[in-house]
């Protein structure tokens, strides 16, 4: 049997999504009767009915119908990905869809490097919390802050993080705090709930039950927060270091570091292989993981006795 056409197949994929012949018209900049000729068309090749019509535009799927809707559906996902692979094949635009708080703070700082290296590529940052959509959105790259499982999709560890306090050089006057218990003079800042905890677990001294905490929701806002004085962060070190190395922020009981629940991961869709411009980027990015990534230490400290 000859395949059918891709228009006929499109319009029918088109009404057994939207559960209408006019909204699937409407999609595809047809009229109702042209989508209706098509469907017609498409039985009689198949000799199947393949919709039952409840009135003059909706629709609800035989059963056979919708056998041949998900079959249809997967095929153009499957085209999508295929012309969107080539597509970025070809270009010399990268895209890469990364967390505000990681863009900000980790990579803008190192990212005149990787252009350096690539003097031909365009490159595209997209900030973002939301997840990316690969096809629609057109990107190559995402690298994702989580525990490494997203649906239909590649996850490569990129990079472990260490959570710890940090604040401005002067928050608790002319010394540092001697134990954790004068944590408890400041506000605590947080953009993960279980931070501190972990922390404390780490540390190996109880938490205060009753503590004010300030949840920004974002760790950036967190970490500038603790740069305005507001009180105390609970950092992670991929976005600190920067804010360390320039003086902006100190580092409390440097000793202790608790390793975090999450980590960065490079992500892209499955059935998908990196453009090489990706390649080049995610290489460049674990070169540039390697220089920070140094293991957390886990030493038990007391809580009235813990040195700076």
């Amino acid at each position: 049997m000859a395949l059918p056409a891709l228009a006929t197949l499109r319009a029918f994929e088109a009404a057994a999504r939207l559960a209408s012949f006019t909204r699937a018209a409407a999609e595809l900049h047809l009229t109702p009767s042209a989508v209706s000729h098509r469907i017609k068309a498409l039985e009689q090749q198949l000799d199947v009915r393949l919709f039952e019509r409840s009135g003059r535009s909706l629709v609800a799927l035989t059963r056979e119908g919708s056998l041949l809707a998900e079959r249809v559906a997967a095929a153009f996902e499957l085209l999508a990905e295929a012309t969107a692979e080539l597509a970025r094949a070809r270009r010399t635009m990268l895209t890469v869809s990364v967390l505000p708080s990681f863009a900000a703070r980790w990579l803008m700082p190192r990212i005149g490097r990787f252009l350096d290296r690539q003097p031909g590529l365009d490159l595209n940052i997209r900030s973002s919390t939301a997840h990316a959509d690969f096809v629609r959105d057109g990107v190559d790259l995402a690298i994702r802050f989580g525990a490494g499982h997203w649906p239909e999709q590649h996850a490569d560890l990129f990079m472990h993080d260490v959570l710890f306090p940090v604040c401005r050089p002067g928050l608790f006057g002319a010394r540092m705090p001697a134990s954790i218990a004068e944590l408890e003079r400041q506000p605590w800042l947080e953009s993960d709930p279980e931070g501190w905890e972990r922390w404390f677990a780490a540390a190996g001294v109880p938490m205060p039950r009753r503590k004010r905490r300030l949840d920004f929701g974002d760790a950036s806002l967190a970490l500038q927060a603790a740069i305005d004085g507001t009180g105390v962060a609970m950092a992670r070190r991929s976005i600190a270091e920067r804010d360390l190395a320039t003086g902006a922020l100190v580092r409390l009981f440097p000793r202790v570091g608790a390793p975090s629940q999450y980590s960065y991961y490079f992500v892209w869709p499955e059935r998908v292989a990196l453009s090489p411009p990706a390649l080049a980027f995610r290489a460049w990015l674990e070169e540039e993981a390697r220089t920070v990534a140094t293991p957390p230490q886990r030493k038990r400290i007391a809580s009235r006795k813990a040195s700076a």
